[in-house]
């Protein structure tokens, strides 16, 4: 009875939706069970990392674990073992530890249940075989060591991996497979596939030369994973003193990756307090003008500012104000924080969430090991569009992607407009975690040339309040052709500009309801 009843519908909504080009919303493959893959595993983390609850910085940690432990879900006893579960391979024992007082907390079970849906007294040891659940059980774990302060090294994590899932004391046979694994997988992590960026370092300089040269090595390590030119990636550095903050390496300097490895390795340490907020400045106020060498916001290249911090800032050091100047100029704030920085002025150094754009390092010594999480997490950086700067125009080749970020204000019925000009486009919606992509989204459409979708927050999340307060929504495009051209604009209402938006903005709210239904129905159905 209930097939018979359910199938005119789903038939109904699959002609509605390749009516309006839109292919369905709301997907999350993390939550599907016995999915596998390392898209699905780094959607899973970064779902828990970015919603902040956990203290731990996570350094690639529990990426590697399920490297080390399934394949990323491929070998075959991953979903067959009893007494291990899913990609993480987690035990019985380990999972009862998860669900203990002193981990779940008031705070924290509000938090799960209030940031991830989760309610963890009600998950079951089965359940691990779903990747969320398996990564949520993994992270856990990994809180339950209180204040553990995991390291980048795999030699390090080594340890720490078989201490929380699989023993005490590791043996020299489990660490030379989590050393063998780790660089297996680290070999995978190729050049960024960022089509462009315009990235900048600001180096503060109260530090011995010794440790100077941590910071060049550094610099050296992070930039070397990014393709470096003037149509790609291009890299400024500026040098910050209170005798002199002065940009050092302009975005305009360098051509490709040989002159400006030669350039990081020219620059000497003024020998003077660094000023966070003159180096901040500097880099907006010079650094990313166009004349000096970055790309036009108009251009849609992502700006990302990399504050590689090494000492508390004095009260009259104005940082705050330094860091506003920064986000209305569209750049993207990560914070490296050297040894004894207040962990409170790092954080309101880096950009929204603050704890998933900070590093916090104990050593300038240890800072080289940070290079390959931090260029991961720059490599992911996303066009801001806002008020000040509302439209973005893009050319790419197939495959390539932008990833956009937009603070909508719903009740003033904020939207983004995708418009393609030449070629073919998906685009991604989500209101929740950045870089939408097949694996996660809320919304999905397949866009021609001539054609536009509008991507409108109040489809994606109608159980928000309607209030002034600033969400945060985030757009990936994806050219499937051979080139595209588009264009992506942020709206605020339905004013005259916005009129031809509007059919499209109702056909995504019909679209996304019939998803949803038709989600549920398949829920009913299995």
């Amino acid at each position: 009875m209930a097939r018979s009843f359910h199938a005119p519908l789903k038939v109904a909504a699959a002609i509605f939706l390749v009516a309006t080009s839109v292919l369905c919303a709301s997907r999350d493959v993390t939550l599907e069970d016995r999915t596998a893959g390392a898209t699905v595993v780094e959607a899973a983390l970064r779902k828990i990392q970015f919603s902040e609850i956990f203290s731990n910085q996570d350094l690639g940690f529990l990426r590697r674990v399920a490297y080390v432990e399934s394949r990323d879900g491929a070998l075959p006893e991953t979903f067959s073992n009893p007494e291990r579960k899913g990609i993480w391979q987690i035990d019985a024992t380990r999972f009862s530890q998860t669900k203990e007082a002193s981990l779940l907390t008031p705070s924290r079970v509000l938090k799960l249940r209030e940031k991830l849906r989760v309610d963890w007294s009600n998950v079951t040891f089965d359940a691990l075989s779903t990747p969320f659940y398996g990564a949520l059980a993994a992270q856990l774990l990994v809180a339950r060591q209180g204040d553990l302060q995991l390291l980048p090294e795999a030699e390090a994590q080594a340890n720490d991996w078989y201490k929380l899932f699989r023993g005490s004391v590791i043996t020299t046979k489990a660490a030379d497979k989590f050393l063998a694994d780790a660089e297996e997988l680290d070999e995978k992590e190729t050049l960024c596939d960022a089509p462009s960026m315009d990235l900048v370092f600001v180096v503060e300089s109260d530090m011995e030369q010794a440790d100077f040269q941590s910071v060049l090595s550094f610099l050296h390590s992070a930039v070397d994973f990014f393709d470096i030119g003037a149509g790609k990636v291009r890299v400024g550095v500026v040098l910050s003193s209170e005798q002199k903050t002065q940009t050092v390496i302009p975005l305009s300097a360098t051509q490709n990756k040989t002159q400006l490895m030669e350039a990081i390795a020219t620059i000497e340490s003024a020998g003077y307090r660094g000023l966070r907020q003159a180096g901040i400045n500097e880099m907006v106020d010079n650094t990313f003008q166009v004349a000096n060498g970055a790309r036009p916001l108009s251009e849609g290249v992502p700006r990302v500012g990399v504050i590689v911090a090494v000492g508390n800032e004095l009260a009259f050091d104005n940082v705050t104000l330094a860091v506003s100047r920064a986000r209305n100029a569209s750049v993207r704030l990560i914070a490296v924080a050297v040894s004894s920085i207040d962990p409170n002025v790092a954080r309101s150094v880096a950009s929204f969430p603050n704890k998933y754009n900070l590093f916090n390092v104990n050593l300038h010594s240890h800072l080289v090991t940070y290079a390959s999480p931090l260029r991961r997490l720059v490599c992911s950086a996303s066009t801001l569009l806002d008020a000040r700067q509302r439209k973005v125009t893009s050319q790419l080749q197939r495959g390539q992607k932008r990833f956009v970020e937009f603070q909508p204000s719903l009740l003033q019925r904020s939207a983004v407009k995708v418009d393609v000009s030449q070629g073919e486009v998906l685009v991604y919606a989500s209101m929740e975690y950045p870089n939408p992509s097949e694996v996660l989204h809320s919304q999905k459409a397949s866009v021609k040339a001539g054609k536009s979708v509008t991507v409108d927050p109040r489809a994606l999340a109608p159980e928000r309040p309607n209030s002034t307060e600033l969400w945060h929504g985030y757009v990936t495009v994806q050219v499937l052709s051979d080139r595209a051209s588009f264009s992506v604009d942020f709206t605020d209402g339905y004013g005259a500009d916005n009129v031809n938006a509007a059919p499209q903005r109702l056909q995504l709210h019909v679209a996304a309801i019939l998803c949803l239904l038709g989600s549920a129905l398949a829920a009913l159905n299995r």
